[in-house]
């Protein structure tokens, strides 16, 4: 009998999208950004070279059809507890990385967690990989 070879990583459903975020490492745990608004209104996003594609405050689910699809795209600014990537080859690009290399940004506990796309030909932005990161709601300080 052949044995069948099974994916290792499970099917995960879709998870909502919150209206405000704080977006979390599935691995440790710990946070990845600051908290963060869902943003709606897609006129909002920059296309010219050398600004933030995504305003700061903000984070946008990118959409099937386009560039980084199926991800969360954020402002750089707004990355907490994230490096570069040791491998010189994934941060290639002229003026930043291009992005066009692999993942390029990871957690503190080495998961690679998203791509920064910084070159001067594009609009600047981080794009967190769903696969390894979790969006949960902000906690409230207590009084």
């Amino acid at each position: 009998m052949k044995k069948v070879r099974r994916d290792r990583e499970r099917w995960r459903p879709p998870e909502p999208l919150l209206p405000a975020a704080v977006f979390h490492c599935r691995r440790c745990g710990v946070a990845l950004t600051h908290p963060l608004i869902l943003l709606t209104d897609t006129t909002k996003l920059s296309e010219k070279a050398k600004t933030s594609r995504v305003p700061t405050g903000y984070y946008w689910p990118v959409g099937e059809g386009q560039e980084f699809a199926d991800t969360f795209a954020v402002a750089s600014v707004e990355l907490v507890n994230v490096g570069y990537h040791a491998g010189h080859n994934r941060l290639l690009g002229c003026c930043g990385p291009s992005g066009n290399f692999g993942p390029n940004r990871i957690c503190v506990c080495t998961l690679e967690v998203g791509t920064e796309q910084s070159d001067c030909i594009w609009p600047e932005a981080v794009y967190l990989d769903k696969q390894q990161v979790v969006a949960l709601a902000p906690v409230e300080p207590t009084a």
